[in-house]
């Protein structure tokens, strides 16, 4: 309900300033028949059989309370035929490649393409053109395992992340790249997590020493950079 001295506020202000107007809606001028809906498509229907799963090692068990990222996305067109391609990441594998045949039909092309996703927990992933040939390029992000760069070679991939300096080995989530010093050249900035849970800075050592700052002790220099 709207109080009367709302409306001549309004009122007001609508003859104050010449050209606005204000129009009172007492319902929705939005049918449902007007609204887009999702449907959903059953993996039969497009092929994408993807399902993400946990298994977890032991020493990884505590990540479930840490929140850390579980899978991505990255939508592309890999092989230039005009057609969006996905490639899902998860902690079970390196992912899959599912090239779009176009009508909603997928296909899991992950090994004939040349990816590995062997021994990998996989976490965000980028489609980018790297050397600038024209070809989507795939950075593959990990977790507790090198990252993994493959190089699109007209619609094959090989993996090359040590060639190019980018097979960090750490918590990464996800590589974004960009042209930042505009020299033609992508360059890339990896947003990192921890590979320990935020409760093992308990387990740090510190070094206190009177009137010196405080300092990580030599023995947990590696534990308190990943935290």
């Amino acid at each position: 309900m709207i109080s009367s001295q709302a409306v001549k506020h309004v009122q007001r202000l609508e003859k104050e300033h010449l050209g606005l107007s204000a129009t009172r809606f007492s319902k929705s001028t939005i049918s449902p028949d007007s609204t887009h809906r999702f449907v959903y498509l059953s993996p039969s229907e497009t092929g994408i059989d993807f399902e993400h799963t946990w298994d977890l090692q032991p020493k990884h068990r505590d990540q479930l309370r840490n929140s850390f990222i579980a899978s991505g996305v990255a939508i592309g067109d890999f092989d230039n035929d005009g057609l969006a391609d996905v490639f899902l990441t998860q902690q079970a594998d390196g992912g899959r490649l599912y090239r779009n045949l176009g009508g909603f039909q997928f296909e899991d092309v992950t090994a004939k393409v040349g990816i590995d996703p062997g021994g990998m927990w996989s976490s965000g992933v980028t489609f980018a053109d790297i050397n600038n040939d024209g070809w989507l390029d795939l950075y593959v992000c990990g977790f507790d395992c090198p990252n993994r760069l493959y190089i699109n070679q007209r619609g094959m991939y090989t993996e090359m992340a040590s060639d190019h300096g980018l097979d960090f080995h750490g918590a990464s989530v996800v590589m974004a790249f960009a042209d930042y010093d505009l020299d033609g050249d992508l360059d890339g900035y990896l947003l990192t997590n921890r590979l320990h849970p935020s409760d093992a800075i308990k387990n740090v050592k510190i070094l206190r020493q009177k009137n010196r700052p405080l300092r990580v002790h030599p023995d947990s220099r590696e534990l308190a950079q990943t935290i």
